[in-house]
């Protein structure tokens, strides 16, 4: 069962919980998903497990970016992120999804100023994993400043680094922002490449969760032509 701690949770059933959200999430199970996680946040606040908090913000984060609700995910991420100064390994965490739920709120200059800081701490703590997130949230700012070289570059970076570890999963997350680029920037055919390549990655995985984002641009831009 695993050693309980002094508030009686066990760091087994903690994780656990955590991981089965992780898992309900890719592949499209947003509503398990959010009770597993919903359970995490609320046992890891009461036990001051910043770990398991930050973890299963993160994913929560992600739940509702791509659902729409970037103020929801401000709210809980912004305090979260003051509990988590002076521990830039959890803060690592969600520091790439502050940074997008600002920029999803127009409040670009902040987005900008929390992104930059993000990828030189993790890339002074070589923190790879992460930084394959913060690379793609601070391309989608470029895009939407119209700077198409430098989200070129940072997507370029994502994806070397993703294959490298292997990450597929943050693969395909890059790749459906290099379509959304390529889309912009006037490139259908390139923008349908990197969104097929993309929706083949979550034929691997069973993927679920951006799927349905994937193929919603992959049509939009095959009627551009």
């Amino acid at each position: 069962m695993g050693e309980s701690n002094r508030f009686g949770v066990t760091y087994s059933s903690l994780y656990r919980a955590h991981s089965r959200g992780a898992l309900e999430m890719a592949q499209g199970h947003t509503e398990l998903a959010r009770r597993y996680l919903e359970q995490v946040l609320q046992e890891s606040f009461e036990s001051h497990d910043l770990q398991a908090l930050a973890y299963s913000c993160q994913i929560l984060a992600e739940l509702d970016l791509l659902g729409g609700h970037a103020a929801d995910a401000c709210a809980y991420l912004m305090p979260l992120l003051d509990q988590l100064h002076g521990v830039p390994v959890f803060a690592d965490c969600i520091h790439p999804f502050v940074a997008w739920a600002l920029l999803d709120l127009e409040r670009n200059q902040e987005a900008a100023h929390v992104i930059e800081i993000c990828i030189a701490g993790m890339r002074t703590r070589n923190r790879c994993l992460r930084l394959v997130d913060a690379l793609r949230v601070r391309a989608m700012l470029a895009i939407q400043s119209r700077r198409w070289k430098a989200a070129k570059t940072d997507l370029d970076e994502a994806i070397m680094l993703a294959k490298a570890m292997p990450y597929p999963y943050a693969e395909l997350k890059a790749l459906w922002v290099y379509g959304q680029l390529e889309g912009a920037r006037g490139n259908p055919a390139a923008a349908r490449k990197r969104f097929m390549a993309a929706l083949a990655i979550c034929d691997r995985l069973g993927e679920g969760l951006y799927r349905p984002h994937i193929e919603r641009d992959l049509a939009a831009v095959t009627q551009k032509g």
